[in-house]
């Protein structure tokens, strides 16, 4: 039976439960055909797949005030203050998905969306409570490229111009009563991405400036070789530099500190745009 100190220490937490509750509104995504992409690809390009996704989602969700509370597999759960910072990081995860694949044929990630705004309890860590559970119920009868949320968010969302439809009605597993669902027409909103910079997802650390100045160095190598041995012959026909192709040693004598300058320089300029380069664009992930 439990003692008095027993039932303190109870009514503390229960307290602290309570007053860690906040109106929020829960985000969740999932990129669609994953397990197949997985099942073709092999387990590095399945986990290449969700580093992509991870890496578009998460700066759309700070920009719009969100915060990731944690990643599932493929998926992602943020949680935002308002509903309207929630739709518009939605919309913008599709929009900035949408413009990759259109500049990059072969990106070809697609995910779905699904919100729900409503009372959580928030703790460091993580978001406990119906509306997280709700929120995913949602996300999971959305198709690719879609946006689903639930109908008090939408009616707290009406008229901001957002291009709400109703989806259709859905009773969830664990629910009684069947809920209306919302779905967001982001096709017609206005562009959500314009202040992001969406070529820079791909973050460089340390170790990757090392390996690229590596990679450069033995590439200009393997260019200086192959001038020698091949280069030289067909540009000898050019008059201005048949006797610099012809007979090398001659140019180098009389300007021997040219090559090292043109080395020196090529280096230099190379370092110095690696130490200020922190991302790289998507096509050259594949490089």
């Amino acid at each position: 039976m439990p003692n008095r100190e027993d039932n303190s220490i109870r009514k503390d937490l229960i307290e602290e439960i309570r007053q860690s509750r906040r109106d929020v509104t829960i985000l969740f995504t999932d990129i669609v055909f994953s397990t197949l992409h997985w099942d073709l690809h092999g387990d590095i390009q399945g986990r290449l797949m969700v580093d992509q996704h991870n890496r578009l989602v998460f700066p759309i969700i700070e920009h719009f005030r969100g915060q990731v509370v944690k990643t599932i597999g493929d998926s992602v759960m943020a949680m935002f203050r308002n509903p309207r910072d929630g739709m518009r990081a939605a919309i913008a995860i599709q929009q900035a998905l949408q413009r990759i694949r259109s500049e990059d044929e072969q990106f070809a990630i697609h995910v779905r969306i699904g919100l729900h705004s409503g009372k959580a309890i928030v703790e460091p860590d993580d978001v406990y409570g119906d509306v997280v559970n709700v929120a995913s119920r949602i996300e999971h009868e959305a198709e690719g490229d879609e946006i689903l949320l639930s109908d008090s968010m939408a009616a707290r969302l009406k008229d901001q111009g957002f291009h709400l439809v109703q989806a259709g009605v859905f009773t969830f597993k664990g629910k009684k009563d069947p809920m209306t669902v919302y779905r967001c027409e982001w096709q017609y909103c206005k562009d959500h991405v314009e202040n992001i910079e969406l070529d820079n997802l791909f973050a460089i650390g340390r170790y990757q400036k090392r390996e690229l100045l590596l990679y450069l160095g033995a590439g200009l190598v393997g260019l200086i070789g192959l001038y020698y041995l091949y280069l030289r012959y067909f540009i000898a026909d050019i008059q201005p530099l048949a006797m610099m192709t012809l007979n090398p040693s001659v140019w180098l004598r009389e300007s021997s500190w040219l090559p090292w300058a043109g080395v020196a320089l090529v280096l230099l300029g190379s370092s110095l745009l690696l130490l200020r380069l922190r991302h790289i664009p998507h096509a050259l992930m594949r490089l």
